[in-house]
């Protein structure tokens, strides 16, 4: 319509496929995630050229209105060990990197047992993706447990984020899926252990 063009909506270019008028850096992040495949699929050299200026620091990504679980439910990762999709990644990386952040004081312990994965009529987002939400939000936030986190299940380890993308931490997280009852006390035990390893104490 006429007003979607007077006021710039991206989605007017869509429809018109009037891509070169596109521009990234001022598509809302919601829409940038929605649309991610039509830019790669319509106007690839474009978009990876903005990606590659937002990483430079020459141009800016909109990170405002975006939640850490789209990150995570763009990344469509949907079974432990899936490959990611390269494409999807850089602009999830970018945003990830982009995104307000604030200190916190939580280390959390993740269940990702396959319950976690099961999917209701009400909703696309499922327990285990707002639980790698909290788990790689506050493992990035925390200074004392800085990207660490305790895994769910008897055998409780306190684990240590070794990717440096936010892909690839949600990639680490997938492999940890014990499914069996949590020994609290244990959990108790491993942070006091921690702690007191590293004179947190």
């Amino acid at each position: 319509s006429k007003l979607r063009k007077k006021i710039n909506i991206v989605e007017h270019d869509l429809m018109q496929r009037t891509y070169e008028n596109i521009d990234y850096s001022k598509v809302p992040s919601l829409a940038l995630l929605k649309y991610k495949k039509a830019w790669i699929r319509n106007n690839e050299e474009r978009y990876r050229k903005y990606l590659e200026d937002v990483a430079s620091g020459k141009k800016t990504i909109h990170t405002d209105t975006v939640t850490v679980v789209n990150l995570i439910k763009a990344l469509e990762t949907c079974k432990p060990y899936q490959q990611l999709d390269e494409d999807t990644s850089a602009t999830v990386d970018l945003m990830w990197a982009n995104l307000k952040k604030h200190p916190t004081k939580y280390l959390v312990c993740r269940d990702g047992s396959g319950s976690m994965y099961c999917k209701n009529e009400y909703s696309s987002v499922r327990p285990i993706d707002v639980a790698d939400a909290l788990t790689l939000y506050c493992a990035e936030n925390n200074s004392a447990y800085k990207d660490l986190f305790i895994t769910f299940g008897d055998d409780v380890q306190v684990v240590r984020l070794r990717g440096e993308k936010f892909s690839d931490r949600v990639s680490e997280l997938r492999q940890y899926d014990d499914c069996r009852t949590t020994n609290f006390a244990k959990v108790f035990a491993a942070i006091l252990s921690y702690a007191e390893e590293n004179h947190l104490t």
